[in-house]
Formats: C-alpha cells, structure tokens, sequence
C-alpha cells in the first residue's frame, strides 16, 4: 500500500516528466523554470487527495479519491492544461520584453522574476494534475482500491 512518502515521490517523478514533456520547447532558464513548476506542482497534487480527505483510517477514500474525480481532472487537464500554459508562457514574454525596456535595475529584476514566476505556474498546472493522478492511481492498485464515486 502507498504511504505518503510514497505519493510525494511520485507525485514529483510524474509532475517532473510531463512538465518535461510539455516544455520540450522550451530551452534554458525557461525549461528548468518548468521543471521546478512540474516537480513543486506534483508534491502538491502527490498529497492532496490525503490533504482533503485524511487517510484517518484505511476506509478514508470518498469523492476526492473516486474514479469519478480521476476522470474529471484526467479530462480538464487534456482540455485545458496547453491553454493555461500559453496563457503563463504569453505573460512571461511580456514581462521578458518589459524587463528589456526597464531603465533600472530594480524594474529588470523585478521583470525577472515575475517571468519566472509565470514559467513556473506553467509547470504547477501540469504537476498538480498529473501529481493528483499519480495518487489515485497508486491508491487504486491497493486491495481496497478506490470508489466509482464516494
């Protein structure tokens, strides 16, 4: 059965790779930035079925741990995860292209970092959905497996 340690760790493996995946276009800074976003979102997504409904008792798993809510987040995701990505990847060229036009250093380290930030929410999206995946389907390969819905 699948611990928490366990869930974390794959959760980071399985956010880390499809956030490589999906930035495979990427290059420099702007991968990496990426793979962090992917690896940070996959801890998230790698814990948070067990974050909302606590593994109190080996009969914790509901709605947050059903094959219902896999689906749904596994249908989101394909739907929607290039859109969010272009939406962060488009802000942080403009704050790429507002740190060229800055006159100071303050205002270009500032646009710095807002980029990289949009770099790495980039990633999160990925890794918190395929993190949160990644649980369920450690979980559902358990003897107790987990509910069509609660």
């Amino acid at each position: 059965m699948a611990d928490g340690k366990t869930h974390l760790i794959t959760g980071i493996a399985t956010g880390t790779a499809i956030a490589a995946y999906t930035a495979r276009e990427q290059s420099g800074v702007d991968f990496v930035a990426e793979l962090i976003g992917g690896a940070l979102g996959g801890a998230v997504g790698g814990k948070l079925p067990d974050i909302l409904e606590p593994a109190i008792h080996s009969w914790h798993r509901s709605t947050a741990h059903s094959l219902v809510t896999a689906t749904t987040i596994g249908v989101t995701a394909a739907r929607s995860i290039s859109a969010w990505q272009d939406f962060c990847r488009a802000n942080a060229s403009r704050h790429d292209d507002l740190c060229e036009s800055a006159t100071d250093a303050v205002g270009r380290a500032w646009h710095t970092f807002v980029a990289f930030l949009w770099r790495l929410l980039s990633g999160v999206a990925v890794g918190v959905s395929v993190g949160y995946l990644s649980h369920l389907a450690l979980d559902a390969c358990t003897p107790r497996s987990i509910p069509l819905l609660a």
